[in-house]
């Protein structure tokens, strides 16, 4: 009996120390598990690995990123999705990419903010039709346009105030060129202008070429003024363009009258009427009221 006795002793130890052994297994791992913070490069590896290779995990660097880019897809889901269109794309498909983006479908109802914009109905019309074809958002459009209407006006500011500073500097040029015949050459190159071209219209075409602030071409027309004769520019213009002052004017003309010789004397000579009309006009300038 002893025997036995020992052996259900024996067993029963066994059985006792077994039974420990596992619970003490079972709480170690458990304490194991509770005291362990496992990383995201811990947790990429045990992945498969056609998921840890996976370039959508390439820019998650903790377990907190991981979570939050699942989140943001879930929240995602259901929303409008854009699809960029590719190099295959046609102009219909960046069509519907630019309509989806905020283009409108047609041109009329492209509505453009242009307050204080100084451009011309042609020019938002036409500008409105490129936009649209283009594919320019309302809101780029109108800061595109506004940009152009600054621009233009610096431009034109800028424009004006050369031409300003360009006449300024021939003016001064013939000035110290001339002297105090600055005002009689003047008056004798714009005669010359209008003898030469007689009609108004081509004058002022070629006026608004810009030659007239041109101390060069000032000078031509008053090389040009010499091949004339003096009757040409005595009382151009009605008295208004002359190359003489009044004193002048006056006594050339009795000067005239007093020479008994001179075709303003002898009613048969071939001149005698453009005589009269020289004196005449030597009058007007004389007296201009």
């Amino acid at each position: 009996m002893s025997d036995i006795l020992e052996g259900e002793s024996t067993e029963t130890s066994q059985e006792a120390a077994s039974g420990g052994t596992q619970t003490s297994t079972k709480e170690t791992a458990a304490e194991s598990t509770s005291g362990t913070n496992l990383s995201w490069d811990q947790l990429k590896q045990s992945l498969p690995e056609e998921l840890r290779g996976d370039s959508t995990l390439q820019s998650i660097t903790s377990l907190e990123g991981l979570v939050k880019s699942y989140t943001h897809a879930q929240r995602s889901l259901g929303k409008d999705k854009i699809a960029v269109p590719d190099k295959h794309a046609t102009d219909e498909d960046w069509g519907q990419l630019f309509r989806k983006l905020g283009v409108p479908e047609k041109v009329d109802e492209y509505n453009l903010n242009l307050e204080g914009a100084e451009l011309t109905d042609e020019f938002v019309g036409k500008f409105r039709e490129q936009a649209h074809r283009t594919g320019v958002l309302p809101k780029q459009a109108e800061a595109l346009a506004k940009w152009y209407s600054d621009f233009a006006k610096e431009a034109a500011e800028s424009s004006l105030a050369e031409d300003k500073a360009y006449l300024t500097e021939n003016v001064e040029k013939l000035k110290r060129e001339w002297g105090e015949a600055y005002t009689d050459n003047v008056a004798k190159s714009r005669i010359a202008l209008k003898h030469l071209i007689p009609d108004e219209a081509e004058r002022q075409e070629i006026m608004d070429l810009g030659v007239g602030k041109s101390a060069a071409f000032i000078k031509l027309l008053n090389k040009a003024a010499g091949f004339f004769s003096e009757d040409v520019f005595v009382g151009a213009g009605a008295g208004q363009f002359t190359s003489v002052t009044p004193e002048q004017a006056l006594e050339k003309a009795r000067a005239i009258q007093g020479d008994m010789n001179h075709p303003y004397r002898m009613r048969s000579h071939p001149n005698h009427e453009a005589a009269k009309k020289e004196v005449a006009d030597l009058y007007k300038v004389a007296f201009p009221d």
